[in-house]
C-alpha cells in the first residue's frame, strides 16, 4: 500500500467530530483475540440534543472524548462505537489497574456537564468486561452490561471471568462489580477528578502515617512541584489544553515515583513523597519532559525538596518546607530544583522577621532612602537620582532591598514601604528649596501592588502638594513585569500620573516577554534599559547591536533612555555615542544617603536651563540617517558599513568642540586621515578656508534655520559637509549644531589603500581611532568639583 492510500486508510478509520477511531476500523479488528473491554454510553443524549441543539450535543461528545483520553493510556484503543457510545480495548493491563481506570473513568465521566447549561448533567453508564474472548464477543457483553447498568441505575457494572478467591473456574462462577452513583460520591474526597491522583487530604493522612513507622535509616524527601508559566500555557491552549497538560504531568510523576504517594496541591502544583535516593536525577527528567512538552510557551517545572530530619515528626511542616524550597526559584530560569538548607531556613527567618516588622520599622525610621546619581552621557554632569528605599534594622544592620521587598510584596505589604519612600523624597526635595537650592529630578519605583492595594496617585498628590514642589521633579518608575497584565486597569493609571505632570518610566526595559507590546500600549517618557545588557559587554558584540536598535527605536518614538547598570569607562563611551541620554551605576556613583549625596560637591550638577538644553540635543537620533530630515534630496551618497557619519558640534564663542559622534563619524574622520579627535578639532578651529567657510555655514544655519552645506579637500580627499542648527544655550552664548560630513571620494587620498587591507586589519584600525577619539573626548568633558556650586552652568575643566 502506498503512503497516499494508507493516509487515507487512517482518515476512513476515524470519526469526524472526536479524532476516535470508528466503526470502520472496529469491522476490520472485530475478530482479534482480547481480553479487557468497556463501553461508556452517554443515556440522555437525545434529551440533550432536544434541549439544546446538535452542537452542543458535538460538544460534549468531544469532552467525553476527552474524558476517556485522560483516563486510558496511550497504547489503548478509543472507538466511537455509536452516537452515544465509546468503545475501550485495553491490551496487556492487569485486572486489578483495569477496574481501577474504570473507577476513575466512572467518576470523571460523572462530573462531566453541558457547556451552555451546567444543571444539566449527561447521564454516563459504563459495561465493563475482564475475561478472554473475540474483540467483538466483549465489545456486545460489555455494550449489554452498560444498558443493564442505567437499568439498574448504577453506574458501572464490570464482569470478571476471572476465578474467584477459591479457584472455582469462571464458567462455574463468574462475579459481577457494581459501582453506584453513592460509591463514585464518596471517592470526591479521596481523588483529584482532573489527575486521578489521590486528594490532598489523603495524601498528607498517608505520608503522617509514613514518618510514624519511619526507622531511624528511612531517608523520606518530600518533592513540591510548580508549573512556572502556566497562564499563558492556558491563555495559549485554553483551559482544555492546560487540564491535558496536569494530566499528563500526574502521569509522567506516576512514572518516576512509581510507589511513591503524591497528589495535585493546587491547579498546578504536585507533591511527592519518596524514599528514592536519586531525587534530583528524577528531578530533571520530569523538567525536561516538561520543558519539551511543546513549543510555543516556554514552560518551567521548579522544583523544592525537604528531606526530613531524624527528629521531624510533622508530615505537615515537610510539605511547607519542600514549597518554600520551590518558590525560593520561581524566575530563576537557569535552576530548577532548590533543597530546603540551613541559608534557606535563614532566609525564611528573615522573611518572618521583616513581615512581623515593617510597622514598627516605618514607625521608627527604619526605612531609610538612598539616592543613586544619573548622569548627562555627554557631560557627566548629574542630571537625576533615583530613591532607593534601604531598612536600618537596630537587629540585622542595614538590609539591602533584595532581603525585603519580594517577602513585602508577596505579603501585600509593599505599599507601605512605597508609601514612605514617597513621603521621604518630597520632604529632602523640599529642604533642598528652603536652602535656596534648585530641586533635582528623582525617580521612585511603584510596585504594580501599590495601584492595587491604595490609591497611590492620591497619596502622591498630597505628598507633593505638602511639600510644596512641582510634580516635574518626581518621576515615577514601574517595571516591565509589572505591567504585562490587565492594561485596562493599568493604563489610565498611569495616564493619571503623566496628564498631571509626572514623567512615567518604564524600568528594567528588555527584561520580560511583552517589552515592545507595552511600548505600544501604554505612554512612557522614559525607557530605563535593563542591566543585563551590559553583562559580558566586552565579549558579546550582539549586545551592541541589541542596544543600539533599542536607542534607534526610542528616539524614533520620542521616548528619553537611560542605560543602568554602568561600570566601566568602555560602557560609558559606548553608550554616549550611540546616543543614549543617561547613565546609572556604579562607575558614577553608588547609593547615598541624603546628606552625602543631594548636598555633595563631588559631582557637579546640571543647572535648570542646562537640563532644557542637553535634553534637546539628547533627542537628536545620531544613529538615524534622517537626522538631516531634508538631506540627501535623492542624490546617491556613499555612506560606509557604519551609517550616515553624524556628530554634534557645540560652537562657544569662536570655540568648536565636539559634543559626541557616532561611529561612522570616526570611520569618516579616519578614511580623511585625521586619525583622533585632537587633529579632527585642530582641523575645525585651524584658521584657513575650511574653517572661514564653516563658521559662515554655521551663522547661516542658526539665522535662518535651514541646512546649511560645504564642499572641500582634507589630505587629498574630497567632502561633502553639512550642518544644521539644533539648540542653543543662551546664558553661555552656546549654539550646537549637527554635522553631516560624507566622502565624496571613497577611500581617496591618504586612505586609497584602505580597501586592500585585511578585514581583519581594518576592524583593528577602525577600533584604535574610535578609542582614541572617545578617549579624547572623555578627557575634555573631565568635570573638576566647584566647591559650594552645585548647580553652575560653567564648562567642565579639562
Amino acid at each position: 500500500m502506498t503512503n497516499s492510500q494508507n493516509d487515507k486508510s487512517v482518515a476512513l478509520s476515524r470519526d469526524n467530530i472526536t479524532g476516535a477511531l470508528n466503526r470502520n476500523f472496529y469491522e476490520n479488528t472485530k475478530g482479534d483475540s482480547c481480553r479487557k473491554v468497556a463501553v461508556l454510553r452517554v443515556a440522555n443524549l437525545n434529551e440533550i440534543r432536544e434541549a439544546h441543539n446538535q452542537a452542543c450535543v458535538d460538544k460534549l461528545v468531544r469532552d467525553v472524548a476527552t474524558t476517556i483520553t485522560g483516563c486510558v493510556r496511550a497504547s489503548d484503543t478509543i472507538i466511537r462505537f455509536s452516537e452515544d457510545s465509546f468503545l475501550i480495548r485495553f491490551d496487556g493491563l492487569p485486572s486489578i489497574s483495569f477496574l481501577k481506570r474504570i473507577e476513575d473513568l466512572a467518576w470523571r465521566a460523572e462530573r462531566l456537564t453541558i457547556e451552555v447549561n451546567s444543571s444539566i448533567r449527561p447521564i454516563v453508564c459504563i459495561g465493563a468486561v475482564d475475561a478472554q474472548s473475540t474483540f467483538e464477543d466483549l465489545a456486545n457483553h460489555a455494550d449489554r452490561l452498560s444498558q443493564q447498568a442505567l437499568k439498574d441505575n448504577s453506574r458501572v457494572i464490570l464482569y470478571s471471568g476471572d476465578p474467584d478467591e477459591r479457584g472455582v473456574p469462571a464458567d462455574e462462577s463468574s462475579r459481577l462489580f457494581s459501582i453506584t452513583r453513592d460509591t463514585l460520591e464518596r471517592r470526591t474526597n479521596e481523588i483529584d477528578a482532573l489527575t486521578g491522583l489521590p486528594s490532598a487530604a489523603v495524601f498528607r493522612k498517608r505520608l503522617q502515617q509514613i514518618v510514624d513507622a519511619r526507622s531511624t535509616q528511612d531517608r523520606i524527601s518530600v518533592i513540591h512541584f510548580d508549573i512556572e508559566n502556566f497562564k499563558a500555557y492556558n491563555r495559549a491552549y485554553g483551559f482544555q489544553g492546560g487540564d491535558l497538560l496536569l494530566q499528563f504531568l500526574a502521569e509522567s510523576i506516576r512514572r518516576e515515583f512509581p510507589d511513591a504517594p503524591a497528589t495535585r496541591l493546587s491547579i498546578d502544583c504536585y507533591v511527592v513523597a519518596t524514599t528514592a535516593l536519586n531525587v534530583d536525577e528524577r528531578i530533571s527528567r520530569l523538567h525536561d519532559i516538561i520543558h519539551d512538552y511543546q513549543s510555543r510557551v516556554s514552560l518551567e517545572l521548579k522544583a523544592g525538596v525537604y528531606t526530613l530530619d531524624p527528629e521531624d515528626s510533622e508530615a505537615v511542616l515537610a510539605t511547607v518546607r519542600a514549597k518554600l524550597a520551590c518558590d525560593s526559584i520561581k524566575g530563576m530560569y537557569d535552576r530548577h530544583v532548590r533543597h530546603y538548607d540551613h541559608e534557606l531556613d535563614q532566609q525564611i527567618s528573615m522573611s518572618q522577621h521583616v513581615v512581623s516588622n515593617i510597622d514598627v520599622a516605618i514607625a521608627n525610621g527604619y526605612i531609610k532612602v538612598f539616592y543613586q546619581p544619573l548622569v548627562r552621557s555627554i557631560t557627566g554632569k548629574v542630571c537625576g537620582y533615583e530613591a532607593l528605599c534601604r531598612w536600618d534594622d537596630p537587629e540585622f544592620g542595614l538590609l539591602p532591598p533584595h532581603i525585603f521587598i519580594p517577602t513585602l510584596e508577596q505579603s501585600h505589604l509593599i505599599h507601605k514601604v512605597d508609601c514612605q519612600v514617597i513621603r521621604h523624597v518630597c520632604q529632602d526635595l523640599a529642604k533642598l528649596q528652603n536652602q535656596g537650592l534648585d530641586p533635582i529630578p528623582v525617580s521612585i519605583n511603584l510596585s504594580r501592588l501599590d495601584f492595587q492595594l491604595c490609591d497611590i496617585y492620591d497619596f502622591m498628590q498630597r505628598e507633593v502638594k505638602a511639600a510644596g514642589i512641582d510634580r516635574k521633579y518626581i518621576h515615577v518608575e514601574v517595571t516591565e513585569s509589572a505591567l504585562d497584565e490587565d492594561a485596562a486597569f493599568f493604563r489610565p493609571q498611569l495616564d493619571r500620573f503623566r496628564d498631571a505632570g509626572y514623567a512615567v518610566w518604564m524600568d528594567d526595559f528588555g527584561s520580560g516577554f511583552s517589552s515592545l507590546n507595552l511600548l505600544k500600549d501604554y505612554n512612557f517618557d522614559v525607557l530605563k534599559i535593563d542591566m543585563a545588557f551590559l553583562h559580558g559587554f566586552d565579549n558579546n558584540k550582539k549586545s551592541h547591536e541589541i542596544l543600539k536598535s533599542i536607542i534607534d527605536m526610542a528616539k524614533r518614538l520620542g521616548i528619553k533612555t537611560v542605560a543602568e547598570g554602568v561600570e566601566t569607562v568602555e560602557q560609558q563611551q559606548f553608550l554616549s555615542g550611540i546616543g543614549c541620554q543617561m547613565l546609572q551605576g556604579y562607575l558614577f556613583d553608588k547609593p547615598r544617603p541624603y546628606e552625602t549625596v543631594l548636598l555633595s560637591t563631588s559631582l557637579e550638577t546640571e543647572s535648570r536651563s542646562e537640563s532644557e538644553y542637553y535634553e534637546t540635543i539628547g533627542s537628536i537620533n545620531v544613529l538615524s540617517p534622517n537626522a538631516m530630515a531634508e538631506f540627501n534630496n535623492g542624490t546617491d551618497i556613499l555612506y560606509g558599513a557604519r551609517g550616515v557619519p553624524l556628530a554634534i558640534l557645540e560652537k562657544r564663542g569662536e570655540d568648536l568642540t565636539f559634543l559626541t559622534q557616532n561611529e561612522a563619524f570616526v570611520e569618516h574622520l579616519h578614511h580623511m586621515g585625521i586619525e583622533n579627535l585632537e587633529q579632527a578639532l585642530d582641523f575645525y578651529n585651524s584658521d584657513g578656508a575650511f574653517r572661514s567657510i564653516l563658521m559662515r555655514r554655521l551663522i547661516a544655519a542658526l539665522r535662518t534655520d535651514t541646512e546649511q552645506s560645504l564642499e572641500h579637500m582634507v589630505n587629498k580627499t574630497r567632502c561633502s559637509t553639512h550642518v544644521r542648527h539644533i539648540a542653543d544655550f543662551e546664558e553661555e552664548g552656546v549654539n550646537t549644531f549637527l554635522v553631516m560630513s560624507t566622502n565624496l571620494t571613497p577611500y581617496g587620498g591618504t586612505a586609497a589603500a584602505t580597501p586592500r587591507q585585511s578585514a581583519t586589519e581594518r576592524a583593528e584600525r577602525d577600533h584604535a581611532a574610535h578609542s582614541k577619539l572617545s578617549d579624547s573626548n572623555a578627557r575634555r568633558r573631565r568635570v573638576t568639583p566647584r566647591r559650594g556650586n552645585r548647580g553652575g552652568g560653567g564648562r567642565p575643566s579639562v
